[in-house]
């Protein structure tokens, strides 16, 4: 069975597999209380770290060393670990002594590219010990995605196993080829002219990157992985307003003269989705895009210049507001600023200049805040059963999509009671862990509510930086 948070109702395979489950007896409720819960999940707390590996002359790949250590008090031994490059070829791969290593293609469109590949342990990692393997791609890596499986230590009397992933971030400058690419546009009645060339490695990994599931596109303007790119094309800005002795009023008005001159681009004609928004360098390399597109660009380069900015969200389209001591025009009130409009498509349109359709119009605002963004999915399987119980395996998968580490995320998980609301037959909730941004975690638990009664699954997820998220499946006789 599968349910996403937002809840649409999947639970009929669960249904099916328990309506024969007889009548049991009762067990004594517990209260629903997610922050005071006793944090006894399975939960490996593993540490993946990253280095540049070695390269052979005239060899076109890119090899990292990812080493990944089992803590001293995890009470898990490591059985394997599975690396793999979203969309991106395994050219190379090294395995520790004693483990084995076997490549595969994780989607059914490349089956020869090898994209993914599992180290087997034949002596596993113990509790304390680290192990560190190596993965080479022709294609520079930028980030990838790791998973373990562990079991539970003889000696910890433990027979358990427990499956944990994530993506990690690289940080590593690559040599790469370039994207060249020339701009013109005109401003104060003078043709300006810029020439950049882009990394084809960091265009292609923000264009497999998942778009986040939201309205709110400042986790797009607030992603940390092109702010040298963007840094870099702020620098020329700087260097020509100092030339000038331009205000900020000129600034701002040239560095949105070049922006409006980007062609608008629908995103059901240019891509193959009804909507698609992009990160700053692929709208940059697409030479243009819709009103999403060059506001998340224009707010970037903004904010990149010293100013507050915020998007500006009027019915069907999409601005910028910008703080500043010389603007004037059109302003809308946020906390204690006011940010003057910004239009993003079109050429001409100064600060404080709203097109007429917007002018009276009810408008959304966002921050330029990175945050995280929390969306998860759980499966739950009938296990076993007997005269009194029935277990369920769950397997929670939840995804931060934002700019953000979400902090301290805990997953609880019960079956509710339906004689008494607030109650619950049976609960667990893991230990915390940091997300970080773009980042996949998954906990697999075991519960065992009384057969006989009424009861549906209950999961949030919840943390310090982020809302609860929750879903619940469908009243059903276990």
């Amino acid at each position: 069975m599968r349910e996403s948070a937002s809840g649409p109702g999947a639970t009929a395979l669960l249904l099916v597999r328990v309506v024969a489950l007889a009548l049991a007896a009762s067990m004594i409720l517990s209260a629903v209380l997610p922050n005071s819960h006793a944090a006894y999940a399975q939960n490996i707390p593993v540490k993946i770290t990253v280095s540049k590996g070695g390269s052979t002359a005239g060899s076109p790949y890119y090899t990292i060393k990812v080493k990944v250590t089992n803590p001293k008090d995890s009470g898990y031994s490591i059985q394997s670990v599975s690396l793999s490059l979203a969309g991106q070829e395994i050219s190379k791969h090294k395995a520790p002594k004693g483990w084995m290593a076997t490549a595969a293609a994780t989607t059914a469109a490349e089956k020869s590219q090898k994209d993914e590949v599992s180290f087997s342990a034949k002596a596993p990692l113990r509790s304390g010990a680290a192990a560190t393997f190596e993965i080479g791609s022709p294609s520079p890596i930028y980030a990838f995605k790791w998973s373990v499986l562990g079991k539970g230590n003889k000696d910890n009397n433990s027979s358990s196993s427990y499956f944990d992933s994530g993506t990690k971030s690289t940080n590593i400058s690559w040599p790469s080829k370039d994207i060249q690419r020339n701009f013109k546009w005109i401003f104060e009645g003078e043709e300006w002219t810029w020439n950049p060339t882009f990394s084809k490695s960091l265009y292609d990994y923000y264009r497999n990157r998942q778009r986040p599931p939201t309205e709110d596109y400042s986790v797009y303007v607030t992603d940390p992985y092109d702010d040298k790119l963007i840094s870099g094309l702020v620098d020329k800005i700087k260097e020509v307003a100092a030339e000038r002795k331009w205000d900020d009023w000129q600034t701002i008005n040239f560095m949105i003269s070049f922006v409006q001159s980007l062609p608008y681009t629908s995103d059901n004609v240019t891509t193959p989705f009804d909507e698609y928004p992009r990160y700053p360098i692929e709208t940059l390399v697409d030479n243009g895009g819709d009103c999403e597109d060059t506001s998340i660009l224009t707010a970037e380069l903004i904010t990149k210049l010293g100013y507050r900015a915020i998007l500006i969200n009027p019915p069907g389209h999409m601005a910028v507001g910008v703080s500043c001591s010389d603007c004037e025009g059109t302003y809308y009130q946020y906390g204690d600023r006011n940010y003057f409009y910004l239009e993003t498509t079109g050429e001409g349109w100064e600060i404080g200049r709203v097109p007429d359709e917007y002018r009276q119009a009810e408008a959304n605002m966002f921050p330029l805040v990175a945050r995280p963004l929390i969306t998860f999915e759980w499966r739950s399987e009938l296990k076993d059963y007997d005269d009194y119980y029935a277990t369920y395996r769950i397997l929670v998968t939840i995804k931060n999509g934002g700019s953000a580490a979400a902090e301290n995320l805990r997953a609880w998980t019960a079956f509710d009671a339906a004689e008494e609301e607030g109650r619950v037959w049976e609960q667990i909730t893991t230990d915390p862990v940091d997300l970080e941004a773009d980042g996949t975690y998954q906990w697999e638990i075991t519960l065992s509510p009384p057969r006989g009664k009424y009861t549906r699954l209950h999961v949030q997820v919840y943390g310090d930086n982020f809302n609860p998220v929750e879903s619940r499946s469908d009243w059903f006789r276990t």
